[in-house]
């Protein structure tokens, strides 16, 4: 927090090994931009990769569907979402509000879907798949926690792409 209060200047060294004088402000702008990027750039991999097993899962069922064929496509599309909002430089786009609930509710979605297997494990299959059902439970957190993570995430970079252009334009 304390970056994003101060005046002072900051040098980078730019790709020609120029050195040129940057706000705070854009820094920690910067900087946030690339975290929610590579929070983006993660769960499009592990959603892809998720996705994929619940497609073959699928297609080994017997008229049923995994419902992580819609779960993680949702997540990848959100991905996709943040990663478009999160261009280089100058074209880095404030997550609109609803942007930032519907990329949550994604995430949510995947979660209430791993708790949802953990039910099926535990009470709805014969015999109990106890393994099956406590990966559930592990996953069921594990997507909560990304949940949240990507939602203060979209905060903190909404918050430093508003005081960027409170204070300064950028270079």
């Amino acid at each position: 927090r304390q970056i994003l209060n101060t005046e002072h200047r900051r040098r980078l060294i730019n790709s020609s090994g120029n050195k040129k004088t940057y706000p705070t402000q854009y820094i920690a702008m910067d900087l946030t931009r690339k975290r929610l990027r590579a929070f983006a750039l993660v769960t499009l991999g592990t959603s892809l990769f998720f996705w994929g097993w619940a497609v073959l899962n699928t297609i080994k069922m017997d008229g049923d569907i995994d419902l992580g064929v819609v779960s993680f496509l949702t997540v990848m599309v959100s991905s996709s979402y943040l990663l478009v909002r999160t261009t280089d430089g100058k074209k880095t786009l404030p997550v609109s509000h609803l942007g930032k609930v519907l990329v949550t509710v994604t995430h949510v979605l995947v979660a209430l879907n791993y708790a949802l297997g953990s039910v099926f494990a535990f009470h709805w299959l014969d015999p109990i798949k106890v393994g099956f059902g406590i990966y559930c439970i592990v996953f069921t957190f594990l997507w909560f926690g990304v949940a949240y993570i990507g939602s203060k995430l979209m905060e903190e970079a909404n918050s430093a792409w508003k005081l960027s252009l409170e204070t300064m334009s950028l270079p």
